[in-house]
């Protein structure tokens, strides 16, 4: 929406989700906006409010009128191991997983510096793997730093902050994945090319 004013929202059964640019464009009387709430894209991450109010919005729109809890909240776990850039997208993103199997408990992928020959699971997208494995090792390099706010603005959580400045990695296999890792992401090449060159990066002794 351009702005969000009161005859926007009032005068609705359904829940509504809007999203404008800027705070300032979220025009509404006191009484209004006491009844509303309002999230800033830029806090939308794990554990948010607004995570888990983008995963029910979807749930309506498939006709869940009582999510479970859990479910809302794996569900949108699962949502936010990308940062979300358009909530559109992200909506229907939600939609998606919510019609496959139910979110199990999380399970923490092996890394390529731990098992080289087996961190690539079988039942998971290549794609998805190489994306989260890129910013595991970007949040890194800011971990390394120790650089809180560069990572938080990346989208690493606190708690993935805190758990990869307790890694000792070898830093040009770190600058190795990263170049191959970005290669793959521009050129949209094959993941599993990438998958094994960064194998091979990390099995090499």
């Amino acid at each position: 929406m351009e702005i969000v004013r009161d005859q926007d929202l009032l005068g609705h059964e359904e829940s509504l989700l809007y999203r404008v640019d800027a705070l300032r464009l979220v025009d509404l009387s006191p009484d209004v906006r006491a009844k509303t709430n309002v999230w800033s894209l830029e806090e939308i991450q794990k554990g948010s409010a607004g995570a888990n109010a983008i995963v029910k919005y979807a749930s309506g729109i498939l006709g869940i009128e009582h999510p479970d809890r859990n479910l809302v909240q794996r569900t949108a776990d699962l949502l936010l191991s990308e940062e979300v850039g358009d909530v559109r997208a992200a909506i229907w993103e939600a939609v998606w997983l919510l019609t496959g199997p139910t979110p199990g408990e999380f399970q923490r992928w092996p890394d390529p510096w731990t098992t080289p020959r087996a961190w690539m699971p079988k039942d998971v997208d290549p794609a998805y793997r190489l994306n989260s494995l890129y910013r595991d090792l970007v949040g890194y390099v800011f971990a390394r730093g120790d650089d809180a706010n560069a990572a938080k603005k990346f989208g690493v959580t606190p708690a993935k902050f805190s758990r990869l400045k307790n890694f000792t990695l070898d830093l040009s296999r770190v600058y190795a994945s990263l170049r191959d890792l970005s290669k793959w992401r521009i050129q949209k090449s094959d993941p599993l090319i990438c998958a094994l060159k960064i194998t091979r990066i990390w099995e090499t002794q």
